[in-house]
């Protein structure tokens, strides 16, 4: 029976027109060429080769034979590499910590963290609920791997040991009750939020805010928020992303284009790593999330 020793075999001998070069070639000895040739011509029942003293020359059947052969062989190649790339998903083996806002369940997010353990199976991941102020020393310790985050480049100054891979741009959008006032407008701005109420999980983002707005600021787990809007008055700062899923779930709220005068509502989304993670380009998480969100 053929296989693709012998199929090579045939292939180069054709190439070279010389059972001596193909041997070379193929680091085997003229004579267990020549005994490949005649064993498959022997089983085929017809001549591939005719031979003189000089060379050898395909027959009409050895052309067609060789044709279709080279299609074959690289098929197989294909076949081969295809193997080696599950062959390689096999062996890697890991855990992988990553932090996600609780929110963060209204992003594609999840669906591409899914789709990663799908195609990753020997990979166990493990998800955690972090504040903004328990995430950076997670991921000093080496307890996270990864985490993402609006924010924008600022947010990462002075933090030298952070390192950081912009995915995707975004805009913050406010959600509000449905019978605010301000749900009329088609744009609101920072000015519009007099003696407003602010519900955030960032103890920090009413700093962001002049004083003289007198804004009242609850803090809560991000996870409440959206069920937590539930008066004129009451707002909280969202990416937009996020906001469709978050309406149709919540159908009591509306969700407007929130905009500064500084430029802060534009974010980007961050893929947030320790500086010291080592070979971080050959991770096949980190190289997971380029490919999805970069190429």
């Amino acid at each position: 029976m053929l296989d693709m020793k012998d199929i090579c075999c045939i292939l180069e001998t054709a190439k070279e027109k010389s059972i001596t070069k193909a041997a070379d070639n193929l680091f085997l000895t003229r004579s267990a060429v020549s005994q490949n040739i005649s064993r498959v011509e022997k089983e085929l029942g017809f001549a591939l080769f005719n031979r003189t003293n000089r060379n050898v020359k395909l027959t009409e059947a050895g052309t067609y034979f060789m044709e279709n052969a080279e299609e074959l062989i690289n098929t197989w190649k294909l076949f081969l590499k295809k193997m080696n790339t599950f062959s390689a998903t096999e062996k890697e083996r890991g855990t992988l910590n990553i932090s996600l806002l609780s929110l963060a369940v209204y992003s594609e997010l999840p669906q591409i963290i899914s789709r990663f353990k799908v195609s990753h199976p020997n990979w166990k991941v493990n998800f955690f609920n972090d504040t903004d102020l328990e995430i950076h020393a997670s991921l000093l310790s080496g307890e996270r791997d990864f985490y993402f985050v609006h924010a924008s480049t600022s947010a990462f100054d002075h933090q030298p040991d952070i390192a950081f891979v912009p995915l995707a741009y975004d805009t913050l959008s406010i959600l509000l009750c449905a019978q605010d006032p301000l749900s009329t407008k088609e744009i609101v701005h920072m000015e519009d939020l007099f003696r407003y109420h602010m519900l955030t999980c960032n103890p920090d983002l009413i700093n962001a805010f002049p004083k003289n707005l007198q804004l009242n600021c609850s803090i809560y787990e991000d996870s409440f928020l959206p069920a937590l809007i539930t008066n004129p008055g009451d707002f909280s700062l969202m990416p937009k992303s996020r906001c469709a899923s978050i309406l149709k779930q919540y159908s009591n709220l509306c969700a407007k284009p929130f905009e500064t005068a500084d430029g802060a509502h534009q974010l980007t989304l961050y893929l947030v790593y320790r500086a010291s993670l080592p070979n971080v380009e050959q991770h096949p998480f980190y190289q997971y999330i380029i490919d999805y969100y970069l190429k």
